[in-house]
């Protein structure tokens, strides 16, 4: 998955999420009494698909993290680590705890800042020498003009 369809997918769950959220304010305050059953099953419905939706999106922060630690060639946390991974309620689904999440941009962060370095370093050798040829053959052409 690319930087801008997950950008684009995260952006439509946080919508969804905020849509859920001015419902459940409206909600709030359309009901002043809120010890009914239809404004009880009304909040737990609300606090079921927010609950969803939380899960949504840590699998899709999940599912972009590991495939930018794949193509990479980074390690990915085991799935018996506890602290690093989570299971949904719903389909038994695993997603990265926020230990996960930090530990695996923590690891991307430093492989692409590694790579960047190598390729600024290439970068000054070339820009470097290149500079010194030009110095080399001003100086050449000025000693040959006299």
């Amino acid at each position: 998955m690319n930087y801008f369809t997950y950008r684009y997918l995260l952006f439509k769950l946080n919508k969804q999420k905020d849509k859920l959220n001015r419902s459940f304010n409206e909600l709030s305050n359309k009901n002043p009494n809120n010890d009914t059953n239809e404004y009880q099953n009304k909040l737990a419905d609300l606090g079921y698909e927010d609950n969803c939706l939380q899960e949504d999106i840590a699998l899709l922060k999940t599912r972009y993290l590991r495939d930018l630690a794949s193509k990479l060639s980074l390690p990915i946390p085991d799935w018996k680590e506890n602290e690093m991974w989570e299971q949904d309620g719903q389909q038994g689904r695993y997603y990265l705890t926020n230990k996960g999440i930090t530990y695996l941009r923590d690891s991307i962060r430093k492989e692409q800042k590694e790579s960047k370095e190598i390729i600024f370093q290439w970068v000054a050798f070339i820009v470097g020498t290149i500079i010194g040829l030009l110095g080399a053959i001003t100086g050449l052409v000025a000693v040959y003009k006299k």
